[in-house]
């Protein structure tokens, strides 16, 4: 009888230890410096891509945390100029620019539509999204010049309805 109390006790503080800390990936939303960490940690419950390529996504997703779209090598500096498109039902999500600078640059938050230009610096910079409990759509289309390659954009290949791993 003790060890099913035990068992029971030991079960009861898993999952409550377990909750807080799927909780707590949702505070990296707000904290203004998580981002330059450029360690991703993220949730998509839900994720299809209509296309993916090198410098274009449209996708729909249910997600929370931080993950690194695009990581773009930069020779010289640099303009990007990207168009962004989004529509968020729920929760909150943002796109960011991360230059090698250590800058930090909202592109867009929530449900937005424009045109973001910015300069660049040499090195690395990269493209992340922040969600906290998003859910919704967005698209994103960027150009830079020919003096910076595009190193990582793997965002999706081993979740449900990706198109890349449709091809395979």
């Amino acid at each position: 009888m003790k060890k099913i109390l035990c068992i029971i006790v030991i079960s009861a503080f898993l999952v409550t230890v377990t909750g807080c800390q799927s909780q707590e990936e949702y505070n990296d939303y707000h904290d203004s410096t998580r981002p330059l960490n450029l360690m991703d940690s993220y949730n998509y419950e839900n994720l299809e891509t209509e296309w993916f390529t090198s410098n274009k996504v449209s996708a729909s997703i249910k997600f929370s945390g931080i993950d690194t779209l695009w990581e773009l090598d930069c020779q010289t500096n640099d303009t990007i100029t990207l168009n962004y498109q989004s529509t968020m039902d729920n929760g909150d999500f943002k796109v960011l620019l991360i230059t090698s600078e250590e800058k930090i640059e909202q592109i867009l938050e929530n449900t937005e539509k424009g045109v973001f230009e910015y300069k660049i610096p040499a090195g690395k910079n990269y493209i992340r999204i922040v969600g906290s409990q998003s859910e919704g759509r967005f698209s994103l289309d960027y150009k830079v010049g020919k003096q910076t390659k595009i190193v990582r954009n793997d965002i999706m290949e081993d979740y449900p309805g990706s198109l890349i791993k449709n091809f395979f």
